[in-house]
C-alpha cells in the first residue's frame, strides 16, 4: 500500500520536470532557430550591400571607360616633358579612356590652337605649361562648353580649372640649399632661366630671395631659352658666360633642360672639379648624367614627372565623371644627389619610388573606382 502510494506520488513529481524540460528544449531550439534566422538575414543584407557596392563600382568603370580626354602639352620634347606625356599614357591606359595627345613644339599659338580645337570633342582635358595670356581665353571658352580642365606647370586666372603643381618653391629651396653649401655663401654663379612660365617663376622669386640675403653672391651670368633645342642652346649661353667668367663656382640651372646644357659646357671647357650644376626635375636621362664620372651635376630638388603625370589625369578624370576633387594638388618634391644615385646603385628613375615614398602619389586624386582597375600609378 505504502509502496503504491509512493509511486504514484514520485510519478507526479516527475511530471512537472519533463513537461519543464520539454517546455525548455523547445525555447532553446527557437532561440537558435531565431539566431540563425537572423544570421541569415545580416548575412544577406550583407551581401546585398556588397552586391551594390560592387554594382555601382562596376558601373562607375563603364562610365570612366567611355570617356575622352584631350592633353595639350606646350612642348613635349624636354626629358621632364617626355616623362610626364609618358606618365599620363600609361595612366590613360590603365584607366581604359580615349587619350589624344598634342605637343605644340614650344608654340604658344599652336598649343592654343589645340585647346580650341578639343572644344565640343572631348569631356576633359589637360593642359601642361605655356603662357597665360595666351592661354586663359581658350580654356574660359573650354569650361563654358561644360569641359573639365586640369592644368599642370601653368596658373590659368579661371577658379574652375584644376591646378596640379609640383611644389616648385620647395623644388629651388632643396637645391639652392646645396649650391649655398658648395659656394659658402660667397663667389660668382651663372643663372639659367626664363620668366613667363609659372614654374619657373616660382623658383626664379626663391632664387631671388637668396640673393637678397646673401649680398655676396654674384650672378656674372643670366642666360636661358626654351625651344625645340633647349639643351643645346643653353650649353652654347653657358659657355659663352663660363669663358667671359673664369672665376664662376656654381650654375643654378632649375629645369633639368637648363641643367643638363650647362653640364655639357662645363665638360667641354673641362671645369667639372671647380663648377658644379645646382638643377631642378629628374628623368632616366637626368640620372645617367649625374651618376657620369665627374659629372658638375650634382643636385637637384624634383618631384618624379612620371607619377606627377599620372596624377594631372586622375585628376580631370575625376572631375569628368563629377566625383569630387581638390581644384589644387601640390605634389611634395626630394633632394636628390648624385652621391645618393651612386651609392644606392640607381639607373632609372623608377627606383626613387623605392627610396622616396611621397614619390609615388598614389594617395593623391585617386578614387575606389580606379583602385579597382589597378590604376593610381
Amino acid at each position: 500500500m505504502i509502496h503504491s502510494i509512493l509511486k504514484v506520488v514520485g510519478s507526479r513529481m516527475r511530471a512537472p520536470r519533463k513537461r519543464l524540460l520539454q517546455v525548455f528544449t523547445v525555447s532553446l531550439v527557437s532561440l537558435v532557430s531565431m539566431l540563425l534566422l537572423a544570421s541569415c538575414s545580416s548575412t544577406s543584407s550583407s551581401s546585398k550591400a556588397v552586391s551594390s557596392s560592387n554594382s555601382k563600382v562596376s558601373s562607375l568603370v563603364s562610365k570612366m571607360h567611355s570617356l575622352h580626354i584631350a592633353v595639350v602639352m606646350y612642348d613635349s620634347t624636354g626629358p621632364f616633358f617626355s616623362t610626364w606625356a609618358r606618365g599620363i599614357q600609361a595612366e590613360a591606359k590603365a584607366l581604359g579612356i580615349h587619350l589624344d595627345f598634342e605637343g605644340a613644339n614650344a608654340n604658344e599659338a599652336t598649343q592654343a590652337l589645340y585647346v580650341r580645337d578639343y572644344i565640343g570633342r572631348v569631356q576633359g582635358m589637360v593642359v601642361g605649361w605655356g603662357y597665360n595670356p595666351t592661354l586663359n581665353p581658350v580654356i574660359d571658352s573650354a569650361i563654358s562648353h561644360g569641359i573639365k580642365v586640369a592644368s599642370y606647370g601653368i596658373q590659368p586666372s579661371n577658379p574652375a580649372v584644376y591646378q596640379v603643381h609640383q611644389n616648385d618653391a620647395k623644388i629651388a629651396q632643396l637645391s639652392i640649399g646645396q649650391l649655398n653649401n658648395w659656394i659658402h655663401g660667397s663667389g660668382d654663379v651663372i643663372y639659367v632661366n626664363v620668366s613667363g612660365i609659372y614654374p619657373l617663376d616660382v623658383r626664379n622669386g626663391v632664387w631671388n630671395s637668396y640673393l637678397k640675403s646673401h649680398p655676396n653672391v654674384h650672378v656674372v651670368a643670366h642666360v636661358g631659352e626654351i625651344n625645340t633645342t633647349t639643351v643645346t642652346t643653353v650649353a652654347s649661353e653657358v659657355e659663352a658666360a663660363l669663358l667671359a667668367h673664369p672665376n664662376v663656382k656654381a650654375v643654378f640651372a632649375p629645369y633639368d633642360a637648363f641643367a643638363q646644357g650647362a653640364t655639357i659646357a662645363i665638360d667641354h671647357l673641362h671645369r667639372e672639379s671647380t663648377v658644379k650644376v645646382f638643377g631642378a626635375d629628374t628623368s632616366t636621362t637626368d640620372i645617367g648624367i649625374m651618376t657620369a664620372p665627374n659629372s658638375p651635376w650634382i643636385a637637384s630638388g624634383a618631384s618624379y614627372a612620371y607619377t606627377d603625370g599620372a596624377v594631372t589625369l586622375r585628376t580631370v578624370v575625376m572631375a569628368a565623371m563629377g566625383t569630387k576633387v581638390s581644384h589644387h594638388v601640390f605634389i611634395p618634391p626630394v633632394l636628390i644627389t648624385s652621391s645618393f644615385l651612386l651609392s644606392h646603385h640607381i639607373t632609372h628613375s623608377s627606383q626613387l619610388l623605392s627610396y622616396f615614398p611621397t614619390l609615388k602619389t598614389n594617395n593623391l586624386s585617386c578614387a575606389s573606382y580606379m583602385q579597382a582597375v589597378n590604376a593610381c600609378l
